[in-house]
């Protein structure tokens, strides 16, 4: 019924390696053709801790505060900065129009995962697309971006085609209402035809941690802790599958994706922390779930950094 990434982060930067990605990110948005403002979340992280260099004590918390009022905000856009990086190094080849147009709203986002509210989730609904794109393309598919559902048309050894529903849970209050929605637009949409399996994917990080309550400890203890919490997220949701509320839904993939700061020194390091918990539907015809097992097995058992 289930199969696991659970993987340690190994994914770890340090600020100037995280700049100096984001600076490349940004140049490779310009070159798809994106008019950048000149004023936005990651230019103003960047410019934020430009002015910290080189600065020790006391002086260097109020400059900090002075660029970051909210406390935590660089931590977040830097951490953030770990997306950008993977999707600009494996998101592969794109039609460019749609492509533009997703990396637009990523750019144009609020300042900082804390100033998030239910009524400005789509530049870090898009970006969840993106990465889950890029994670694809980069351990052996070939996923491509769409403009309509499902968000992202994939392949597995050619001979598996299956769409990705992507949906970003803001609150666990939502996550029944989200999984219903994925169920109606594969249910009713033409894009869906031909498709050997119908995959939803629930980025449930911003739900279980509030945008604030990031997992702490060391890389291996998050790793833990992370995987629990998928557990217990997935056992309402296995419930329903078995009482068949989705059956044009074959699997749905949990998805965990945030970082972790074991210790805070000069270097101020990142690890990436990401887990997949993979839900197949014990409903869902025969030959649908063999095709979704089989096209999501590789995945789970991958190695998944950010």
């Amino acid at each position: 019924m289930l199969e696991r990434v659970s993987k340690g982060p190994r994914n770890v930067r340090d600020v100037p390696t995280l700049i100096m990605e984001a600076e490349n990110f940004l140049t490779w948005v310009k070159a798809q053709g994106v008019r950048v403002p000149a004023e936005n979340w990651i230019v103003r992280t960047m410019r934020g801790y430009a002015k910290m260099a080189g600065i020790e004590g006391d002086e260097l918390q109020k400059v900090y505060v002075k660029a970051f009022p909210n406390t935590g905000e660089l931590q977040y856009n830097l951490a953030d900065f770990l997306q950008l990086n993977a999707i600009h190094m494996h998101i592969g080849k794109q039609d460019s129009a749609v492509l533009a147009d997703k990396l637009s709203s990523v750019v144009k986002g609020p300042n900082s995962l804390l100033d998030e509210n239910g009524r400005n989730t789509a530049s870090r609904n898009i970006r969840f697309e993106l990465f889950l794109t890029s994670k694809l393309n980069s351990h052996g598919y070939e996923a491509l971006l769409r403009k309509a559902n499902p968000d992202i048309f994939a392949k597995w050894h050619r001979d598996i085609s299956f769409g990705i529903e992507c949906k970003r849970v803001y609150s666990g209050k939502t996550i029944d209402s989200l999984i219903g929605d994925a169920e109606v637009q594969f249910r009713d949409r033409p894009g869906n035809a031909g498709l050997n399996a119908n995959v939803l994917a629930l980025d449930v990080t911003r739900a279980v941690t509030d945008g604030k309550l990031h997992i702490s400890g060391s890389p291996v203890t998050a790793a833990r802790k992370v995987a629990g919490i998928l557990e217990v997220v997935a056992e309402p949701i296995i419930a329903q599958l078995q009482a068949q509320k989705y059956p044009n839904i074959d699997a749905i993939i949990l998805c965990y994706i945030d970082h972790v700061q074991p210790d805070i020194d000069k270097s101020f390091t990142l690890h990436g922390l990401t887990q997949l918990l993979v839900l197949d539907n014990p409903k869902a015809p025969r030959v649908r779930k063999r095709y979704a097992l089989n096209a999501l097995k590789h995945l789970a058992n991958s190695n998944i950094d950010l």
